[in-house]
């Protein structure tokens, strides 16, 4: 990927991570008390799933080479198609990139991520919310799945922040990963809600574009 349009694709995962956040905090002070007893008694768990960006402080040089390394192996068709050697430097950098200490000014996505899982705690519709990112900074979605079975969930849930139908990563990786956590946790219910609905899209653009609008009144 050119890292030109990198960039630009992470200024517009922020923008709909903050957007997402400030929808996530109005809905959780509405929550039924209802529903929360329900869903408590359940013993539900959430993943929230981002796209994730590089922190703005990694290094350049080696988040390059990990995305040469991800081209090769999605050229040759797979983890399966390339030496052991590619595919252990591609995972050894994977690993460093994600596992980079993260601050709202190195990571101001992974933030906004975070406050909205922090407004669907206050929600208290779930005993667990965990935060995953699809690739490039903190848990992925198996291993955010993993702690959540250890944390003894039941029942886990995984939503994407990625709510557009028809991108790669929530039409087949975030599946994927969901279809083999669930191979490995027999006992365990885990879904993946997808696709969303098209009108509570549409609903929450508009109750953003009133709420611009109302703003503009006072």
């Amino acid at each position: 990927m050119n890292m030109r349009r990198f960039a630009l694709a992470c200024a517009t995962l922020l923008l709909i991570g903050v957007w997402c956040s400030t929808w996530a905090q109005e809905k959780a002070q509405n929550t039924d008390t209802t529903a929360v007893k329900a869903t408590k008694q359940a013993g539900m768990a959430l993943v929230i799933v981002g796209h994730g960006i590089p922190a703005s402080d990694f290094s350049r040089d080696k988040l390059r080479k990990m995305m040469e390394l991800e081209r090769q192996i999605e050229l040759a068709g797979g983890e399966d198609k390339v030496p052991a050697s590619v595919l252990s430097e591609f995972r050894a950098l994977e690993r460093e990139c994600r596992r980079h200490p993260r601050t709202p000014q190195n990571d101001p996505y992974n933030a906004a991520v975070e406050r909205v899982a922090q407004a669907i705690v206050n929600s208290k519709r779930f005993d667990h919310v965990l935060v995953a990112h699809n690739e490039f900074c903190g848990l992925d979605v198996e291993e955010a799945i993993e702690l959540a079975v250890q944390q003894g969930a039941k029942r886990i849930l995984v939503f994407t922040t990625m709510v557009i139908p028809g991108g790669m990563h929530s039409e087949v990786d975030i599946p994927m990963k969901v279809a083999r956590a669930q191979n490995r946790f027999p006992n365990v219910q885990v879904e993946y809600i997808w696709p969303v609905s098209i009108d509570s899209i549409a609903n929450l653009i508009l109750h953003e574009v009133d709420r611009h609008i109302a703003k503009d009144s006072k």
